[in-house]
């Protein structure tokens, strides 16, 4: 991949938030924007550089958080910054700043159809502070000194149900969405099915549980790609078509880095049997990824991806039947 495309890469979840507010009274949701980039290309920059890192690693973000508020602070005798607690007090003050702009000024927002982009981004700001606050609680000084002062974060399944709610109501009171916000309400279903299938993986692995546990947890990912898939876009989204085909194949790919070393034991047979769910989604993938006419193709390309090197980056886990 080349420099163009890591930095495109690192940027597309934000741009999906994107808007162009042009009145003074949305400054905020812009200010609040553009944080969110900040922090998602921060956090993205070392993965996307290395394509995928081992999925039970986080990587990236190692900038300190400078903050005074001892909720953050962990149960020890010295304050520890990592790049979960970094993620978790960003999104969580993102989110913040977002509730009281949708609180106060959401009759503005709605007259400028940013209510929706609002909305959604506060959603999403806490379904990241969700994610990276379950990861935190799994951190060594965390298991080893008990809850203490951890920060308390809302669950990814009611992040999920919230998603479905939001849209919901802002149908029912006819308030515009734009297609991006529709989309990202629409998918977080499988979206958030892969955080929570990455959140369980760490934590199995640090009870010593994931190799028995590891089907579980490929499948979970397989099938938030699946779902992923098959959320339609409006005929007005298709420019972020690029972001949902890379969330695919991280998702796979993060599946498949998690059976690292497998091809030794498993031939196609067993691992079709054990895995049906991966097996037959990496082979939808790759398969579509082959057809110059299919919009996984095109949109590969359109990152900068080698045709030559797709089903290589993919990987397997799996040796061929004899």
């Amino acid at each position: 991949m080349s420099r163009k495309s890591i930095a495109l890469l690192a940027v597309l979840f934000a741009v999906l938030l994107a808007g162009c507010p042009s009145v003074d009274h949305v400054r905020r949701l812009r200010d609040a924007q553009d944080r969110f980039s900040e922090v998602n290309e921060s956090l993205n920059a070392a993965t996307l550089a290395r394509i995928l890192p081992d999925p039970l690693e986080l990587g990236g973000n190692t900038h300190a958080v400078d903050s005074d508020d001892e909720t953050y602070s962990l149960a020890t005798t010295e304050r520890l910054e990592t790049p979960n607690r970094a993620a978790y007090v960003e999104y969580r003050a993102i989110s913040e700043a977002l509730a009281e702009l949708n609180e106060t000024a959401a009759a503005e927002l709605e007259r400028d159809h940013r209510l929706s982009t609002s909305l959604t981004l506060e959603l999403v700001s806490d379904w990241k502070a969700a994610l990276y606050g379950s990861l935190l609680a799994l951190e060594p000084a965390a298991v080893e000194t008990g809850p203490g002062d951890l920060p308390t974060s809302e669950s990814l399944a009611a992040v999920r149900t919230r998603a479905a709610g939001l849209l919901t109501r802002l149908d029912q009171a006819k308030v515009p969405v734009l297609p991006r916000d529709r989309y990202l309400l629409t998918a977080a279903p499988a979206l958030v099915r892969y955080d929570v299938a990455y959140a369980w993986a760490v934590r199995y692995r640090q009870s010593g549980v994931l190799g028995e546990k590891i089907a579980e947890v490929v499948e979970q990912m397989a099938r938030a790609e699946e779902g992923l898939a098959e959320t339609a876009f409006a005929s007005d989204a298709r420019h972020i078509e690029p972001f949902v085909v890379l969330s695919r194949y991280v998702m796979l790919r993060s599946a498949i880095l998690l059976l690292a070393g497998e091809p030794g034991i498993f031939t196609e047979t067993e691992a079709r049997e054990r895995f049906p769910k991966l097996y037959t989604r990496r082979m939808e993938f790759l398969g579509s990824w082959r057809d110059p006419e299919s919009p996984v193709h095109a949109a590969m390309i359109a990152l900068d991806f080698d045709p030559a090197d797709v089903a290589a980056l993919m990987g397997s886990f799996y040796l061929a039947d004899s």
